[in-house]
Parts: structure tokens; C-alpha cells; sequence
């Protein structure tokens, strides 16, 4: 951290700890953040608190502290800090106490490996996706965890209380790895930032798959991928009574998925044909490293995704027209239609006759989203829906297909401009 920085933020934390108050024994009193020291609370008042919270996002977001703290870690720290205030009334031992702070986060090197289990996917053999190796866990992996996990006991000091914690994990936690698929990811932070990370770049993996599932599967496959928990198949009993009491019936609401997603060897072939292990490698990259474009793509990749949720259908159908926009919005906005139509129709279209026909249905279907979104439109035929999801799907594809084409999205939008004066 630069010395300036360092001076700054510590000048900042020495008037906010000077700020807090003891919590008043009895009546009401105006603060957000509550802290404990020496079996007494304290609280900040509004306007230290607001400095409070704009000092977490300057270590998060300016400084870069997010890569290994989580905003949780980092808060604890900050209360820590306010403690030395309180106790000793120093600005020296707080400034003390910051560097130290500094320099632990500038000298972590631990890293964790996190493994969370998913939904929804069967695999053949071990499978590396975006950085994360998605693998069915079987007993002799369960038995490495346990052995992991006995041998950081074993160095601890021993108590009934750490022995029952143990034997919990054991028994209630690990047992419900075996035989599951699990992503496993290793990264360089503190445990509730490692498993943050994780969960972010899960789901980032899941929108890929996601992505690819309308090109393997037909929908009445119903294939749905996810965290463990979030998929559930049932059906529920629907009786319908006529009015004139001459007719019962039982219809049937089904909800959840049918079949899992299955990665095999043909799977993988598939995945490289439309693009998923392309942004694949481009998820492994640090964010700073990708390309604007890279980051475009996974941004819309992430509304297509979005569609194949159990959403209703009006969600889906803003979530695919959100895709497309994600893509070929013009800088100025205006018109985004018009942008929009002509853009997937120079994308895709193969000839004139072509691209009107595109470009016309773009339009048309752009009306419905007006209707969804200023109208109130509920109803959105399958065949519609169904039609917008497969143009999104080849604007996607085709464009993940010249990643190394564009390094951002004004290339591209250059690239169409192009195309309609040439």
C-alpha cells in the first residue's frame, strides 16, 4: 500500500474510532455498527458509521483487499483496530496496529480448497471447467477429507467440545460427499473469501453449462444444473371442475428436472464446438486479464444462462433479450432495436434475404419485450420464446467463435458499422 494511502485511510480510522459511543443503558439511540470491548458496547453514530462503511470499500475495492479478505473478515479487522482506540486513546499504537494489518494482508500466502457440491451432472471421469475440477467423489476421496481433517485436529489442543466437532464433520457434513459430483477450487484467501470465490466461480461455471444445455438437449428433457439443494422434481395434483358440473379432470403440474446433464467425451467435443471451453479458459484468467470483450461474453453468456432458469416466461424472454443487448447495445442507446435487429442480422445473416428476415423478427420480438415491460404483457407464446432463445443462442455461439477477433465490444460494434456501409 502506497504511504499515502496508508496515512489517509489510518487518518480516516482514528476519527471514526474517536466517534464511537457507549451503548446508553437505557432509551433509544441513532448508530449502525455495534462493536464489543472489555464487556462493555459501544456503537457508531450515523455519519462515523458511513465513514466506517466507505473505509471497507476503499480496502475492498481501491486497495484490492477483496482478492483474499471477505467484507466480514475485513469489518472484524476494522473492529479490532477501533478497539486499540478505545483502550489506549494512541493514534500511534493505532497506526501500529494498521501496518501490521497491512503487512499480514500483503504477506498471506494460505491457500484453501474449497469443495462445494453440485446438482444435476453426471460425469464419466474427472472434467476441468473454468478453473474448477468438477469430480464424483467417491469413498476413497471421503477418506481423504476425514484424514485431513484428523490430522489438524491432532495438532490442536484437545477438548470434548473439538473431539464432538470432529466427529459431526464426520459423520453429518462429509458423509454427504460420497458419491456426489463436487467442484473443487484452490485460491489464495481467507476461508469465507475462499468460499465466496468459489461460489462466484460455480456459478459462473453453471451459466456455461447452462449455456450449452438447448444445444444438447431437447427442453422436454428438462436437464437443470446447479448448487446441491437447488434442484427438486415433483408433480402436483391440479383437479379441474367444469361449470356445469359435467366434466373432471386431474392435470398435472411437474416441476424440476428430468434428466441430468451428462458430461462424457461426446459432451466435451460439443462444449468445444459452441464455445463453453473457450470462456472456459478466459474464467481462469484474473479478471484484469481478460480481454473487455472476454468479459462481454461472459456477461452474456450469464442472461442466456438466466433463461433456462424455472423462471416464468416473461422473465426468460428479458433475460435472452438482455443476452442480445448485452452484445450489440450501441454506446449512445438509441435506438436499441433498431441496433439490436441489425446487428444479429449482420451477425448471423448469410444474405440479403436473410438478414431482412432476421433483422424483421428481432423487431417483432423486441415488440413483445415493450409489451412485457411497459404494457404488463403476461402471456408469451412457446413459439416466440423459443424462437428468441435460438437467435440468442447463435449470436452467442458465433461470437465466443471470434473472441480472438475483438478485443472489446466497440470492435465489434465498429466491425457491424462496417458491414452496413460496405
Amino acid at each position: 500500500m502506497k504511504p499515502d494511502a496508508k496515512k489517509s485511510i489510518t487518518r480516516d480510522l482514528w476519527e471514526v474510532s474517536c466517534a464511537v459511543k457507549p451503548v446508553p443503558e437505557t432509551g433509544w439511540f441513532e448508530g449502525t455498527h455495534n462493536l464489543a470491548c472489555d464487556s462493555s458496547h459501544y456503537f457508531m453514530p450515523s455519519e462515523p458509521g458511513r465513514k466506517f462503511d466507505d473505509l471497507l470499500k476503499r480496502l475492498l475495492v481501491q486497495q484490492g483487499w477483496s482478492e483474499k479478505y471477505s467484507e466480514e473478515y475485513l469489518k472484524e479487522l476494522l473492529y479490532d483496530l477501533c478497539r486499540v482506540v478505545i483502550r489506549t486513546a494512541q493514534q500511534d499504537e493505532l497506526a501500529q496496529s494498521f501496518q501490521r494489518c497491512v503487512t499480514d494482508y500483503e504477506t498471506y500466502d494460505c491457500n484453501q480448497t474449497v469443495h462445494v457440491l453440485l446438482s444435476g451432472i453426471r460425469l464419466q471421469a474427472e472434467f476441468r471447467l473454468g478453473g474448477l475440477t468438477l469430480k464424483s467423489l467417491t469413498v476413497d476421496d471421503k477418506k481423504e477429507l476425514v484424514k485431513q481433517l484428523e490430522t489438524i485436529v491432532s495438532q490442536q489442543p484437545q477438548s470434548e467440545q473439538r473431539l464432538q466437532v470432529k466427529e459431526f464433520v464426520k459423520q453429518n457434513v462429509l458423509e454427504r460427499f460420497e458419491g456426489k459430483v463436487c467442484a473443487v477450487f484452490t485460491t489464495l484467501a481467507e476461508p469465507k473469501r475462499a468460499k465466496q470465490k468459489t461460489q462466484e466461480r460455480c456459478a459462473c461455471v453453471l451459466d456455461l453449462l447452462r449455456y450449452a444445455i438447448p444445444a444438447l438437449y431437447p427442453r422436454s428433457a428438462e436437464v437443470r444444473v446447479g448448487f446441491d439443494g437447488e434442484l427438486w422434481r415433483f408433480a402436483s395434483p391440479i383437479p379441474i371442475v367444469s361449470s356445469d358440473n359435467s366434466q373432471f379432470s386431474i392435470q398435472w403440474l411437474e416441476m424440476g428436472p428430468v434428466f441430468p446433464m451428462e458430461i462424457s467425451q461426446e459432451t466435451i467435443q460439443s462444449l468445444e464446438e459452441i464455445g463453453v471451453l473457450r470462456l472456459g479458459k478466459a474464467l481462469e484468467k484474473q479478471a484484469c486479464q481478460r480481454s473487455e470483450f472476454e468479459t462481454v461474453l461472459l456477461r452474456g453468456v450469464h442472461w442466456f444462462a438466466n433463461a433456462q432458469l424455472p423462471l416464468e416466461k416473461a422473465t426468460q424472454f428479458l433475460s435472452l433479450v438482455t443476452c442480445l443487448e448485452s452484445f450489440l447495445c450501441p454506446k449512445d442507446r438509441d435506438p436499441i432495436s433498431t441496433s439490436v435487429a441489425e446487428g444479429v442480422a449482420l451477425v448471423l445473416g448469410e444474405n440479403l434475404d436473410n438478414r431482412r428476415r432476421l433483422k424483421r423478427k428481432v423487431k417483432e420480438l423486441y415488440g413483445i419485450r415493450s409489451a412485457i415491460t411497459h404494457s404488463g404483457l403476461e402471456t408469451v407464446l412457446d413459439v416466440d420464446l423459443e424462437t428468441l432463445r435460438n437467435i440468442a443462442l447463435a449470436l452467442t455461439s458465433a461470437l465466443i467463435k471470434r473472441a480472438d477477433d475483438f478485443s472489446k465490444q466497440q470492435d465489434l460494434l465498429d466491425w457491424i458499422e462496417d458491414k452496413k456501409l460496405s
